[in-house]
C-alpha cells in the first residue's frame, strides 16, 4: 500500500484546487519559508482525523478554512482528500483504491467520506488502526516531534512503540472494559446497600409482630369504655332533640299569623297595580296615536327642505345652459370662415402637382433608354465572366488535389513508421510476457504447496479443539450439578435459619419470651440452641428431651419468676426455665446391671453428648436416659427400669418407668433440637461445594484460554489460507491475462504486417497521381490568364455606361419625390377641411340639445313651486294635531304617578311584615340546626357503633345512673395513651415480612449476577493485559535489536540501547534510551548536540520500521539540524528504506533534494495564496533552483 495522491481545496493557504500525485520512493517538497509547505503536512494530519487544533497550528478548527486575502474573499468550506493504493490489502476494506475525504464548513458542521460515501470518524480511525498511519503515529514526523521523542516526557515515545506493536486496539478495549468494571462495581455497592437495608427492614418487621397481641388487648378494653360513653351520649342527644322540637312548634304558629297579614297587604297591592295598569295602557294608546303624526310631520319637513334645494339647483342649471348656447353660436361663425380659406389652398396645391408630374414623366422615359443600353453591355460581358470562373474553379480544384495527394503521402509515410515501431514493441512485449508467465507458474506451484501445508495444520488444530470442547462440556456439567446442589443446600439452610430465628415449633409462652416481647434482661436463649447433637443421635435426643428442649436459660431465679408474672398478666401461655449454675450438680440414678449387661446397651445418652460449656445442661437433661441399639433390647431394658430412668432407641422410641412408651415419625427440619447441628452441617457442606465449584471454574477458565488460543490459531491459519487462495486466484487471473495478452499481441503483429504491405501499395499510387496533377495545373493556368485579359477590356466600357445611368436615375428620383410631397400636402388640407365640416355639424347638434335641456329645467321649476305650497299647508295642520294629543298625555301621566305612590306605601308595609317573618324563620332555622346537629351526633354515634364495633345503639345497655362521663373519657384517654406508647403497630407485619424476604432473595440473586460480571470483566482485563504485554514485549525486543544495529550503521560504531524501567509493568512503565556514540561517554541525552539528538530520533524510527514498516512517512524538515556528513548517513539509510516505504520530505537542503525521485515546489506569488510548481531537475545548480509554473 502507498499514498497515491493528495487533493486540497480551501485548506489554509490553498484556496484553489491543488493536486499532488505521489509515486514510490522519495518525494521532495521545497519552497521558501512561509509559502505553505507545512500546510501540506497539516492537511495529511487533518484528513486522517486529527482533532487537536494545537497540532494543526491554530486556536480553532475553523482556522483551517481559507480566510481570504486582500484580493480574494474567504471560503466557506475546506476539503482534503487522501487516496491510497490498497492492492496489498493492508487496509481492511475490499477496495484496491481507498479515498478518505474530510470536509469542514464555517457553520461548524463537518463530514467524513470513505470512497465518496458518508461515514463516521470512528470508521476511519478503525480502518487505519495498527497500520502506522494514524494522526498520532510515526507516519508524520515534524522537527519538534523529533525533539519530543528524546524529551523527559516518555508518553509520546511510548505511543510510537505501541503503534509499532499494534496494541493500541488492546489498550482501547482495556479502557472500555475498565469503564464497564467501574459501572459494575458501583452497581454492586448500590445493591449491597439495598440488601443491607432490606435485611434490617425484615428484622424490624419480625419484632413488630410481637407488639400486635398487646395492642389487641388494650384495644378490647378501649372498646368497652368507648361503648359506654357512646351509649350515654346517645341518650343525652335524644333529650336535647325533644326540647328543641317543642320550641320550634310555637314559632311555627307565629309564622302562620304573619303570613295571613302579608296576604291581605298583597291583595290591596295587586288591586292598585291593576288600576295603574289600565292608566299605563291609556298612555300607550295616546303615544301610539302621536307617533304617526310626528313621523308624518318630520317627513313633510324633510320633503320641504329637498324642494328648496332642487329649486336652487335648477335655477343655476338654467343660467349655465344659456351661456353654453351663446358660445356654440359664436363657434359656428368661426368654422365657416376657416372652410373658405382651406378651399383656396387645395386649388393652388393641385396646380403645382400637375406641373411636377409632367417633368417626372419626361425624365422617366430618358432613364428607360439608358437602362436598355447598360443591359446590352452586361449581356456581352457575362459569357466571358462565366468562362473565367470555370477556368479558376478548375485550377483551384487541381491545386486542392495536389495538396490532398501530398498530405496523403505524408500521412501514409508517418503511419508506416508508427507501424514499424509497434512491430518492434510487440516483439519485446511478447518476450516479456513469456518470461513473466514462467515466473508466475513457479509462484503458483509454491502457493499450492503452502495451501496443502496450511490445510493439514488447520485439521490438526480442529481435532485438538474438539478434545478441549469435550473436556469443557464435562467440567461445565459437573459445575452445574454442584451449583444446583449448592442452591438446594442454600434453600434448606435458609429455611432452618428462618425456623430458628422465628422459634417455630415452640409454645406460645416460650416464643413470646424468646422474641423479646416481655422486655426482660437475663434471658440466654433456649436449651435446644446450646445442645450440639450428632445426626445419628438426633432422634434419640429429641424423643428423650420432649418439651425440655424449649427450656429457657436464665442467669437468676428472679428473672425466671418475673418472666412468669409477665406471661400471666399478658395471658401469653406458659414456659419452662433452667437457672444456669455451674456449681449445681445433680446425682444420677444408678443403672441396674440387668440393663447394662444387655447386648444392645450403649450407655448414658448424656455422657455421649457432653462437651464443654453445655456439659452441665446435658448431664441434667439427658444424664438418666439410657441409649439402646434397637427396639428389642429397649423392651428388655424397660422391664428393669427404676424411677428416674428411661430408655430410648436411635429411632426415637422412648420407654419410661411405669410402662409409658412414645415414638413415631420425626421431621429433621421441624425438630427444634437438631436445628443448630443441621445448620452447622449444611454450612460446612456449602463451603466444601464452594471450593469445589471454584476449582472447576479455574479449570474451565484454563481450558477456555487454551480454546481461545486454538481458535485464534485456527482463525490465523484460515486467514493465511484465505490470503493464499486470494493470491492463487490473482495468479491464475494474471496467468490467464498473460495468455490472452500473448494471443492478442500475435494477432496485432499479423494485422500490422498486412497493414504495412497495404500502405506501401498506396504510397506508390499516390506518387503517380502527383505527377499527372502537375501537368493539368499548368494547362489550366494558361487558359485562365487569356480570359482574364479579355474581361478587363469589356469591363471598362460597362463602367462608362453605368455612370451615365446612375446620374439620370438620381434626377428621376428627385422629380418623383416632389410629386409625392405635393400629393401628401393636398391630402392633409382635404382632411382638415373634412374635420372642419364635422365640427360645425356637432356644434349645431349641441345648440339643439342645450335648448331642449333649458326648456325641461324651466318646467321642473314651476312644478316644484306648486309642491312647496301644498307642503306648507300640511305641516301647519299636523302641528296643531300634535299639540292637542301631547296635552292630554301629560294629564294622564300625572294620574299614573299618584297610583305608583300608593303601591309604594303598600310595598313598605309588606317589607316590614317580611322582616318579621324572616326573624322567626331564622329562629326556626337555628332550632332546626340544633336538632340536626343533635341528630348528626346520634347518626355519628350510630355509624361509629356500627362501623367500629358492629353494634346497633338501641341494643346497647345504657350506663347506670351513677355513670360519670368525665371519668369515662379519662379512661378512654388512658387506654389511648397506652396504645400510643406501644408505638406504630403493623398488623400486617408477617405479610410484609414475607414480601421483604422475597425482595431480599431477588436482590441477593442480582448481587450474585453482578459479582459474576465483575469477575468476568477482571478476567477479560487480565487476558487483554497478558496478550498486549506479550505483543509489546516481542515488538519491543525487535525494535531494541534494530535500534542497536541501525545506530552502529549510522554512527559507524558506538553503543545504544532502549530499556523498560519496570519489566513487571511493560504496558505503563517509562521507556529509557541509552546511547554512547563512538568515542564519547554520555550520561544524559541532554548532553548530545541538536544534530545527534535528531539523528538518534530518526534512528529509533528506522528501528521501528524494521519491525513494522509504515506505508508512507512524511518528514517535515527533520534534516535541518544535520550537517553534511550526518545528512549523507541519513540519506543512505533513507534510500534503503525507500524500497518498502514511501517518503515525503519537506526540506531546504540541496543534498536531500538530489536524493528525491520526484520534486515539488511551493510558491506564494500572491500574498496568502500558495501554488504548486514543478521543478526541472536538470536546471538545479549549486546556486539556485529554476522554478517554472506547472
Amino acid at each position: 500500500m502507498y499514498l497515491s495522491s493528495l487533493k486540497l481545496s480551501g485548506f489554509k493557504s490553498f484556496p484553489e484546487g491543488s493536486h499532488l500525485k505521489f509515486n514510490g520512493g522519495i518525494t521532495v517538497i521545497v519552497g521558501p519559508n512561509g509559502c505553505g509547505k507545512t500546510n501540506i503536512v497539516d492537511s495529511i494530519r487533518w484528513v486522517l482525523g486529527e482533532q487537536r487544533v494545537s497540532l494543526l497550528r491554530g486556536d480553532k478548527m475553523e482556522e483551517v478554512i481559507f480566510n481570504g486575502t486582500v484580493e480574494m474573499k474567504p471560503l466557506g468550506m475546506a476539503e482534503v482528500s487522501l487516496e491510497f493504493d490498497n492492492t496489498g490489502g493492508l487496509l481492511a476494506i475490499d477496495y484496491d483504491q481507498v479515498l478518505i475525504t474530510r470536509r469542514l464548513y464555517r457553520s461548524g458542521e463537518s463530514e467524513y467520506l470513505l470512497n465518496k460515501q458518508p461515514c463516521r470518524l470512528k470508521d476511519i480511525t478503525n480502518l487505519i488502526l495498527n497500520t502506522g498511519i494514524g494522526p498520532h503515529a510515526y507516519s508524520v514526523i515534524q522537527q519538534n516531534m523529533v525533539e519530543a521523542i528524546l524529551s523527559e516526557k516518555t508518553d509520546d515515545r511510548r505511543f510510537l512503540f505501541e503503534e509499532a506493536a499494534g496494541i493500541s486496539g488492546y489498550k482501547l478495549r482495556r479502557r472500555e472494559t475498565l469503564r464497564k468494571l467501574d459501572t459494575v462495581s458501583s452497581d454492586l455497592l448500590r445493591i449491597n446497600d439495598i440488601a443491607s437495608e432490606i435485611e434490617k427492614q425484615a428484622n424490624s418487621l419480625k419484632r413488630q409482630s410481637s407488639k400486635a397481641e398487646r395492642f389487641k388487648e388494650l384495644s378490647r378494653q378501649f372498646r368497652q369504655s368507648q361503648l359506654s360513653l357512646i351509649a350515654y351520649s346517645y341518650g343525652n342527644f335524644q333529650r336535647i332533640i325533644s326540647e328543641k322540637q317543642s320550641h320550634k312548634g310555637a314559632i311555627s304558629d307565629k309564622l302562620s299569623e304573619i303570613k295571613t297579614s302579608m296576604s291581605q297587604v298583597l291583595a290591596d297591592q295587586e288591586e292598585k297595580k291593576l288600576a295603574a295598569g289600565a292608566i299605563r295602557d291609556t298612555i300607550q294608546d295616546l303615544s301610539a296615536e302621536l307617533a304617526p303624526i310626528e313621523s308624518e310631520l318630520v317627513e313633510n319637513e324633510k320633503r320641504y327642505s329637498i324642494n328648496e334645494q332642487s329649486r336652487t339647483f335648477l335655477n343655476g342649471n338654467c343660467a349655465r345652459i344659456s351661456a353654453e348656447l351663446e358660445k356654440s353660436q359664436d363657434r359656428i361663425k368661426i368654422l365657416a370662415m376657416q372652410e373658405s380659406e382651406l378651399s383656396q389652398q387645395i386649388a393652388d396645391i393641385e396646380l403645382e402637382r400637375q406641373q411636377a408630374e409632367a417633368v417626372f414623366s419626361t425624365l422617366d422615359a430618358e432613364l428607360l433608354t439608358a437602362e436598355n443600353r447598360l443591359e446590352s453591355k452586361r449581356k456581352e460581358i457575362k459569357p466571358i465572366q462565366e468562362s473565367l470562373e470555370n477556368a479558376g474553379n478548375k485550377l483551384a480544384s487541381e491545386r486542392s488535389n495536389q495538396e490532398a495527394l501530398i498530405a496523403r503521402r505524408d500521412e501514409y509515410q508517418t503511419h508506416l513508421e508508427n507501424l514499424l515501431l509497434k512491430m518492434r514493441t510487440i516483439s519485446e512485449r511478447t518476450s516479456d510476457t513469456e518470461n513473466r508467465k514462467l515466473d508466475l507458474e513457479t509462484q503458483r506451484d509454491e502457493l499450492l504447496q503452502s495451501i496443502a501445508r496450511l490445510k493439514s495444520e488447520k485439521a490438526a488444530m480442529e481435532i485438538e479443539l474438539l478434545g478441549h470442547h469435550e473436556k469443557m462440556r464435562i467440567l461445565q456439567e459437573q459445575a452445574l450439578e454442584d451449583s444446583n446442589l449448592r442452591s438446594s443446600l442454600s434453600a434448606r439452610l435458609d429455611t432452618l435459619r428462618e425456623l430458628k430465628s422465628s422459634y417455630e415449633g415452640y409454645r406460645e409462652g416460650s416464643r413470646s419470651i424468646l422474641n423479646d416481647a416481655v422486655g426482660l434482661s437475663g434471658i440466654n436463649g433456649p436449651a435446644a440452641d446450646r445442645l450440639r447433637i450428632p445426626a445419628e443421635l438426633l432422634l434419640a435426643a429429641e424423643s428423650a428431651l420432649g418439651q425440655d428442649a424449649e427450656l429457657i436459660l436464665c442467669n437468676a431465679l428472679g428473672t425466671a419468676l418475673d418472666t412468669i408474672d409477665q406471661l400471666c398478666e399478658l395471658k401469653k401461655g406458659t414456659a419452662g426455665f433452667w437457672i444456669e449454675n455451674p456449681q449445681m450438680m445433680e446425682s444420677l440414678a444408678v443403672i441396674p446391671d440387668s440393663i447394662s449387661s444387655l447386648p444392645g446397651f450403649e450407655g448414658r445418652l448424656g455422657d455421649m453428648l457432653s462437651d464443654g460449656s453445655s456439659s452441665n445442661l446435658t448431664r441434667i437433661l439427658l444424664g438418666n436416659v439410657i441409649l439402646m441399639r434397637d427396639r428389642e433390647s429397649a423392651v428388655e431394658a424397660s422391664k428393669s427400669l427404676s424411677p428416674g430412668l428411661c430408655v430410648v432407641t436411635r429411632r426415637g422410641e422412648l420407654f419410661r418407668w411405669g410402662g409409658i412408651i412414645s415414638g413415631g415419625s420425626f421431621g429433621s427440619e421441624g425438630s427444634i433440637v437438631g436445628r443448630e447441628s443441621a445448620i452447622d452441617t449444611l454450612s460446612q457442606q456449602m463451603r466444601q461445594l464452594d471450593i469445589q465449584i471454584q476449582t472447576l471454574q479455574e479449570q474451565s477458565g484454563e481450558l477456555s484460554d487454551t480454546e481461545l488460543n486454538l481458535k485464534a490459531q485456527i482463525t490465523d491459519t484460515e486467514n493465511r489460507l484465505s490470503l493464499a487462495f486470494s493470491k492463487l486466484g490473482k495468479l491464475e487471473q494474471e496467468l490467464a491475462s498473460l495468455d490472452a495478452d500473448k494471443t492478442h499481441l500475435e494477432e496485432n503483429r499479423d494485422s500490422i504486417s498486412n497493414e504495412i504491405a497495404d500502405l506501401q501499395s498506396r504510397l506508390n499510387f499516390t506518387g503517380d497521381a502527383l505527377q499527372r496533377n502537375v501537368g493539368a495545373i499548368a494547362e489550366c493556368l494558361q487558359k485562365y490568364e487569356a480570359l482574364k485579359a479579355e474581361l478587363t477590356g469589356k469591363s471598362s466600357q460597362l463602367e462608362m455606361e453605368d455612370l451615365d445611368f446612375r446620374k439620370m436615375s438620381r434626377e428621376v428620383n428627385t422629380a418623383k419625390v416632389k410629386v409625392i410631397n405635393l400629393q401628401s400636402e393636398k391630402m392633409r388640407l382635404e382632411s382638415e377641411m373634412r374635420n372642419n365640416l364635422e365640427l360645425r355639424e356637432r356644434t349645431r347638434e349641441n345648440i339643439d340639445q342645450y335648448r331642449g335641456e333649458l326648456k325641461r329645467s324651466q318646467d321642473e321649476l314651476q312644478a316644484l313651486q306648486l309642491d312647496k305650497d301644498d307642503l306648507s299647508a300640511r305641516i301647519k295642520t299636523l302641528g296643531q294635531e300634535k299639540e292637542i294629543r301631547v296635552s292630554r298625555l301629560t294629564m294622564i301621566k300625572d294620574e299614573f304617578s299618584k297610583s305608583e305612590t300608593a303601591i309604594s306605601q303598600l310595598e313598605t308595609k309588606l317589607s316590614a311584615l317580611r322582616d318579621e317573618h324572616e326573624g322567626f324563620l331564622k329562629l326556626e332555622h337555628e332550632l332546626g340546626i340544633a336538632i340536626a346537629e343533635a341528630e348528626g351526633e346520634i347518626h355519628h354515634l350510630t355509624q361509629k357503633g356500627t362501623e367500629d364495633y358492629g353494634l346497633e345503639l338501641d341494643s346497647i345497655q345504657p350506663p347506670e345512673s351513677g355513670f360519670d362521663p368525665v371519668l369515662a373519657e379519662e379512661e378512654v384517654r388512658a387506654y389511648e395513651e397506652k396504645i400510643k406508647k406501644l408505638g406504630p403497630i403493623n398488623m400486617l407485619a408477617l405479610e410484609e415480612y414475607e414480601k421483604a424476604r422475597d425482595r431480599f432473595d431477588f436482590i441477593t440473586k442480582q448481587r450474585a449476577d453482578l459479582t459474576d460480571s465483575r469477575d468476568s470483566l477482571k478476567q477479560v482485563i487480565r487476558k487483554i493485559n497478558q496478550t498486549a504485554a506479550e505483543k509489546f514485549l516481542t515488538t519491543f525486543e525487535l525494535i531494541r535489536q534494530n535500534f542497536k544495529n541501525v545506530f552502529k550503521e549510522i554512527f559507524e560504531g558506538g553503543e545504544a540501547d532502549i530499556l523498560l524501567s519496570d519489566i513487571n509493568d511493560p504496558l505503563e512503565c517509562p521507556i529509557e534510551i541509552s546511547v554512547s556514540p563512538r568515542g564519547k561517554k554520555i550520561f544524559s541525552l541532554a548532553q548530545l548536540s541538536g544534530g545527534e539528538r535528531a539523528l538518534i530520533s530518526i534512528t529509533l524510527l528506522f528501528g521501528m520500521y524494521f519491525v513494522k514498516p509504515s506505508p508512507f512517512c512524511v518528514l517535515d524538515e527533520v534534516d535541518a539540524p544535520l550537517d553534511d556528513i550526518n545528512l549523507q548517513r541519513f540519506l543512505k539509510v533513507l534510500k534503503k528504506f525507500a524500497t518498502n516505504t514511501q517518503f515525503i520530505i519537506i526540506t531546504h537542503n540541496k543534498l536531500t533534494m538530489n536524493a528525491g525521485n520526484t520534486l515539488y515546489g511551493v510558491t506564494m506569488e500572491r500574498p496568502g495564496v500558495s501554488k504548486l510548481v514543478s521543478v526541472r531537475l536538470e536546471e538545479i545548480s549549486d546556486k539556485d533552483l529554476a522554478l517554472t509554473r506547472t
